[in-house]
C-alpha cells in the first residue's frame, strides 16, 4: 500500500535523525506533544521499563491521537506490513467501535491487582484482560491530553499498573471515560489472529496473500509480522527470522 499516509512517532529524543529516515519513505514525523511526557513522568519518574529504556517513553504512543488523519491504525515500530490492510478498515471502523485491538494482553502485564480488574472488567465488561498496545485502531482526538492528565494526577495508580506503561494506561482511561473498546476478533472471525511472529511459520502464496502455514490459524491471511526482543539479534534463527530481516534490510536501505 505505497500510497497509505504514514506518520512517525519519535521514542527517544534523536528526532532529526527519524526525520532523515522518515524523508525517505514519504512519511511525516509526529513533533511529539510534551503533555504525553509530562503524564508519563508523573506515573513513572525515572523508572525503566527495562534497563536503560524509561518507562514515561511509552506513553508517547497517545500522540497517535493527535496526528492530522481522521482514523489511523497504530503499529509498534517492529511490526512489518504483510497483507493489504483495507480488509481491516472495513471490518473494525463502525461508528460503534471507538479503539480497535488486533489481540488482548497478559493479565499481569496490564493491571498487576485482580480485584482492580474486576473493578475495571465492571465499568467496560469487554475489557478482560485488557488489550496488547502493539497495534490498535481508533480516531483522532478519542483519547485526549487534558482528560489523560486529569485522571494521572493521582501518583497512587501506578501501584495499580502491571508492567506494561501504555497499556495499563490505556486501559484505565477506557474504563472511567466509557470507551467502547474492541478487539478484532470480537469483531470478525476472520480477524482472530492477524499478528505472527516466531511461534507459527509464514508464506507468501500464489495468490499474493501471507498465509500462516501451520498451527491453529493454518491458511488464515497475516496481515503483521512482529517481533519481540531488545534488539535484531533476539530473533537470529528464529521461524520467519529470513522474511523480517528481508523487509527490515529494505526499510533501513
Amino acid at each position: 500500500m505505497p500510497d497509505l499516509p504514514v506518520r512517525i512517532i519519535p521514542f527517544d529524543d534523536n528526532i532529526e535523525k527519524t526525520k532523515a529516515l522518515a524523508k525517505s519513505h514519504r512519511a511525516q514525523v509526529v513533533e511529539p506533544d510534551q503533555r504525553w511526557d509530562e503524564l508519563g513522568a508523573k506515573l513513572f519518574g525515572d523508572e525503566d521499563y527495562r534497563r536503560g529504556v524509561p518507562a514515561w517513553r511509552y506513553l508517547r504512543k497517545l500522540n497517535a491521537f493527535q496526528t492530522d488523519l481522521d482514523r489511523f491504525l497504530f503499529l509498534d515500530v517492529n511490526c512489518l506490513v504483510l497483507n493489504d490492510l483495507r480488509p481491516l478498515w472495513t471490518a473494525c471502523m463502525s461508528d460503534a467501535q471507538d479503539i480497535v485491538f488486533a489481540i488482548r494482553s497478559r493479565l499481569d502485564r496490564t493491571i498487576s491487582k485482580p480485584d482492580v480488574r474486576s473493578v475495571l472488567e465492571i465499568l467496560s465488561p469487554r475489557l478482560g484482560g485488557a488489550f496488547n498496545a502493539c497495534c490498535f485502531m481508533s480516531r483522532r482526538g478519542t483519547i485526549e491530553p487534558e482528560t489523560a492528565l486529569a485522571i494521572g494526577r493521582n501518583k497512587n495508580l501506578r501501584l495499580l499498573f502491571g508492567r506494561a506503561p501504555e497499556q495499563a494506561f490505556m486501559a484505565w482511561y477506557i474504563a472511567v471515560t466509557g470507551l467502547n473498546a474492541f478487539s478484532m476478533a470480537e469483531i470478525s472471525r476472520s480477524l482472530r489472529r492477524i499478528i505472527g511472529g516466531a511461534r507459527f511459520s509464514i508464506e507468501k502464496t500464489d495468490g499474493g496473500l501471507h498465509r500462516f502455514t501451520e498451527g491453529p490459524w493454518k491458511n488464515n491471511p497475516i496481515y503483521l509480522l512482529k517481533w519481540g526482543g531488545q534488539d535484531v539479534s533476539a530473533v537470529h534463527g528464529g521461524k520467519n527470522a529470513d522474511l523480517f530481516h528481508h523487509h527490515r534490510q529494505m526499510a533501513l536501505s
